[in-house]
Parts: C-alpha cells; structure tokens; sequence
C-alpha cells in the first residue's frame, strides 16, 4: 500500500463476501436507480453481493495497526505498508467476526451504509420476535 489506506482496497468487499457478513446481501445503491443485475454479451445476470461504501474500511486497517500485524515503513521517505493476503484474511478473521459492522461508514449522508445499516436493525428486530 503506497500512498492509500484500506479504503481503497477492493480485497476487502471480497472478505465481506468470503465471511458473509450481515450485510453483504442487502443491494444499497436502489437511491440512484441501480438494479442488482450485471449485463454481458451472455445477457443480463442476478448479482447477490454488490459492494457498497468502502470508506470505513479504514476500520480493519487501524485494528490491524493495532495487533501489530500492519506496520509502516519508510523507503527513501516514502511510508508504504506491506500486506501479505493470506495473512490479512487470517488476521481479519476476528475482527470480521466481532466488529464488522465498523465497516459501515458512519457518514450521514452515505445512503448505501444507512440503508445497510437500517436493514440489519430490521432484521434483527425480526429475528428477536
């Protein structure tokens, strides 16, 4: 990681997936007239996870900082952070389990978090019933 943070790291909608987290399946871009649904050459195709904000990925980012495992190193006063995948799936693993509501930005006007966030709440208020 050279100059970006977690936010811009796409390999984490894919651990969102991978540890099939709440959320991962509630579509959160209808506000702007997106339908789930990938087109090809092939025709039109039902998409079950889509990503959503990845602002708050930062989160996993810090936490990883924390436990040690993400350190910054400077090369000619360059900071750069160096990621081994395998590692950054394993050392994930409790923070996708605990914590991963984090991932949810907490912007107000992140449409795609809130709604996401609103559905958990409603799902859990069904499943408390």
């Amino acid at each position: 990681m050279l100059g970006t943070d977690f936010s811009s790291l796409s390999f984490i909608h894919f651990l969102e997936v991978y540890f099939n987290l709440g959320y991962v399946n509630i579509f959160p871009w209808r506000h702007v007239g997106i339908e789930p649904v990938g087109v090809s050459v092939w025709g039109e195709q039902k998409l079950n996870e889509v990503p959503g904000c990845s602002k708050s990925f930062t989160n996993l980012e810090l936490s990883l900082e924390d436990d040690g495992y993400y350190v910054p190193h400077d090369y000619n006063g360059m900071i750069y952070k160096l990621i081994n995948v395998r590692g950054l799936l394993f050392f994930s693993t409790s923070f996708m389990k605990d914590h991963y509501r984090s991932l949810l930005c907490i912007d107000q006007d992140c449409r795609a978090c809130s709604y996401r966030r609103a559905k958990l709440k409603e799902i859990e208020t069904l499943h408390e019933l």
